[in-house]
């Protein structure tokens, strides 16, 4: 048996491996060690001096401080923290704009020179919050897609805010940055935003704008990063309910300049645009566009630039629609090698091409893509994507790609109005439910592996492509076989999903002290076993005698028992699989006959007026 002594001894050592664990996962995974709160009222009268306001930077400083007036003397006292004191590692920085109505139109605030927030530096986060006139914080869900202040910036001479990171990048293990619920207006000298790091590499970065609204501003963001390494991670921009409207610019400075990064938009307006420079531009970078809108966007210069400009890895179109646009070229692409990480396949996915312009002043295709070298697992895929009632004026070829490359169809048609439908060579093509080639020359090109399903051949002239398609190879089959084959087909979608402090203490901080505590008991079993062992031996032993004399009279209440329990007993014969005992279970054996919890577009109705898709008259 155990001496008090030693029970104790063992509870300790539990209570001291599990203290342990706790505060390394705290230190691991916790983002801030200090929280800086700073307060901006833009109709205060207190005065100040030396940007001496927003609220206190040191906990033992007990000073009132007046809220901050302007954006300038917030970001001065943000950045007085590290002035002289360096002993902070993790620090967030919260904004609180003050006495706001969201009943009534926002306030205008305009912004003189260099007189902005400025740089954001040694943060790892970053954050803005707003409170009513009763001093009531504004909530989220009452705010979305609607300002709360007016930025005007036709006077600034620098970027709203420009975020340079840190001394030493590793200090924080994320980094988030937010910025919502903000109008800017007229800036058209400078940029709104701009991240260029002071060093690298960086954990995790991530850039989260919502409710962002942008008129007559050609230039929101510009990202540039220090040549990337091996290892290194790209920085995440997330555009949500976002709305970048009525520019015109004659500069040549897109409105997304991005270098290596993640780019996420979704739930996002682009419109009413007349430009000489593509409004993406990135690089060594992935583009993700979800339930958006890109409309009236004029591109003006005759140097056939795209709406999509882009040196990089990934084009992910979602749910997006393409509406009285003019320009030549959609998306112009090089596809480089991509250092260590997977590539995610490029898809335009429940996408409509509408009432667009597209003009021809150069043989550069509606899309062209170049390839660093040939990619045998990559594709491109286009699903349930319609194209209706566009002008294309001259010979214009729907896609040209310059190596081998496979090409997926489901459910989208190339119309009619394009001379050719798709230059290339040596690749594979596969053209499923319905998908059909209406233009006059089908797919230019040698050595091209065809497949085309049944629902999709009854629509398709293939003496017409053997034609046009020099040694190139067919292949059919049924309905069942290709859609298979085709379903099987799983894409990632690259959007950024950040984790919040609930998800973290579910998802790691609990599963690690559980697993801490399980090894820490099972350890301690193994070390004192033979002091259990003993004392489940001599336990035994002490209590031998008075089961002895119990048995009788237990097996005697047994014997007499068993006759009531022989009527309730359920008998199969020998070898039967208990498993057949629930043969009434069913089971969806076939994963294609499976429900399925994806969603997508069944139709879209259109009315064709260049009947340039006439397979669609039946359907409207």
């Amino acid at each position: 048996m155990f001496k008090k002594s030693k029970k104790q001894y063992i509870i300790i050592i539990i209570i001291i491996i599990c203290f342990l664990n706790i505060c390394k996962s705290s230190s691991n995974n916790q983002n801030v060690d200090k929280e800086i709160i700073l307060k901006i009222d833009f109709s205060s009268i207190i005065d100040y001096e030396n940007a001496q306001c927003g609220g206190r930077i040191n906990e033992e400083d007990s000073k009132f401080y007046p809220p901050c007036k302007t954006f300038y003397d917030a970001g001065e006292r943000s950045r007085q923290l590290f002035e002289n004191n360096s002993q902070f590692n993790q620090v967030s920085l919260v904004l609180i704009i003050l006495n706001l109505d969201p009943n009534k139109a926002p306030p205008t605030i305009s912004l003189i020179g260099e007189k902005t927030f400025g740089d954001l530096i040694n943060y790892c986060s970053f954050d803005i919050n707003f409170q009513d006139t009763n001093g009531t914080r504004i909530q989220e869900n009452d705010i979305k897609k609607k300002p709360l202040l007016i930025i005007d910036g036709k006077s600034v001479s620098r970027s709203f805010m420009k975020y340079v990171g840190f001394e030493n990048n590793t200090l924080c293990n994320k980094k988030l940055i937010s910025i919502n619920n903000l109008l800017f207006k007229d800036w058209a000298s400078t940029l709104v935003f701009s991240n260029s790091l002071l060093n690298k590499p960086y954990h995790s970065l991530d850039f989260y704008f919502s409710s962002i609204t942008t008129i007559g501003s050609f230039k929101f963001i510009e990202s540039v990063e220090a040549n990337y390494t091996e290892g290194d991670l790209p920085a995440n921009f997330i555009f949500k309910d976002c709305h970048f409207t009525n520019v015109t610019n004659i500069y040549q400075t897109p409105l997304f300049y991005m270098y290596y990064n993640n780019v996420s938009l979704e739930d996002t307006v682009i419109d009413n645009m007349k430009l000489v420079y593509s409004p993406f531009f990135l690089t060594m970078s992935t583009f993700v566009m979800e339930n958006s809108i890109i409309n009236n966007v004029e591109l003006i210069s005759n140097d056939d630039l795209p709406i999509v400009n882009m040196n990089g890895f990934v084009i992910q179109f979602y749910n997006t629609q393409f509406t009285n646009n003019k320009f030549s070229t959609f998306f112009k692409g090089y596809f480089p090698k991509r250092p260590s990480q997977p590539r995610d396949p490029n898809i335009f996915r429940n996408c409509l091409f509408n009432n667009n312009n597209i003009v021809s002043t150069s043989p550069n295709s509606f899309i062209m893509i170049s390839l660093f070298q040939i990619m045998d697992s990559i594709y491109l895929a286009f699903e349930n994507t319609l194209f209706s009632n566009n002008t294309v004026n001259g010979d214009k070829t729907f896609l040209s790609i310059d190596k081998s490359y496979h090409i997926k169809f489901k459910n989208s048609t190339i119309p009619n109005q394009f001379s050719s439908a798709i230059i290339m060579d040596n690749g594979i093509i596969d053209l499923k439910e319905n998908s059909r080639i209406n233009s006059k020359t089908t797919i230019k090109g040698i050595n091209n592996l065809i497949t085309i399903d049944q629902e999709s051949s009854s629509h398709l002239n293939l003496d017409i492509f053997k034609k046009d398609c020099l040694k190139c190879n067919y292949t059919g089959g049924s309905k069942e076989n290709s859609d298979n084959s085709y379903d099987g087909l799983s894409t990632k979608n690259y959007k950024i999903h950040t984790i919040d402090k609930d998800d973290l203490i579910k998802k790691i901080i609990i599963p690690v002290l559980v697993c801490s505590i399980t090894i820490s008991i099972f350890v301690l079993v193994v070390i004192f076993r033979k002091n259990i062992k003993l004392y489940f031996i001599n336990h035994y032993y002490a209590n031998n005698n008075n089961n002895n004399n119990n048995n009788t009279n237990r097996n005697n209440s047994i014997n007499n028992n068993v006759n009531g329990l022989s009527d309730n007993i359920i008998e199969y014969e020998y070898g039967e699989s208990i498993e057949g005992l629930f043969s009434n279970q069913t089971s969806c054996d076939n994963p294609y006959t499976c429900p399925s919890t994806s969603s997508h577009i069944d139709h879209i109705s259109v009315f064709d007026k260049n009947n340039d898709t006439p397979e669609l008259d039946n359907n409207v």
